[in-house]
């Protein structure tokens, strides 16, 4: 019985957790505005629009790599790849992975930038 009971709440957690969006609208709008070269302070302001109360976050730097994010709420935050630029400041760079975490369903996204034009049709994605 335990494990029929434990089964229908599994069930119904994922059934609940579809009808939400992966990525919810305000980060999914906020994501393209981030750019290569911005700051943390630069992430921060754009981020504040949609989420007042976010918090600048810097991971972990070993060398000149690293991530910088933001707190946004209680359920989410995000990293992105980052690192010390030639004037030593601590910058978003090119073709960036992004993590999504969302600390409610304890779920991470990646987003991994992937060019497939101009290698042929080996590296394209199944149409």
């Amino acid at each position: 019985m335990k494990h029929s009971i434990l089964s229908l709440f599994c069930f119904a957690s994922l059934a609940l957790a579809e009808e939400e969006p992966l990525l919810p609208a305000p980060i999914n709008a906020l994501l393209p505005k981030i750019k290569a070269g911005m700051t943390s302070e630069e992430i921060k302001a754009v981020v504040v629009k949609s989420y007042a109360k976010a918090e600048s976050r810097v991971g972990p730097w070993s060398g000149g790599t690293g991530s910088l994010g933001c707190r946004l709420d209680d359920r989410f935050s995000f990293t992105i790849a980052a690192h010390t630029n030639s004037e030593g400041r601590q910058v978003v760079s090119k073709d960036a992975r992004i993590y999504i975490y969302d600390w409610q369903h304890k779920r991470r996204l990646e987003i991994v930038p992937y060019q497939w034009e101009g290698d042929g049709e080996a590296a394209s994605p199944v149409k």
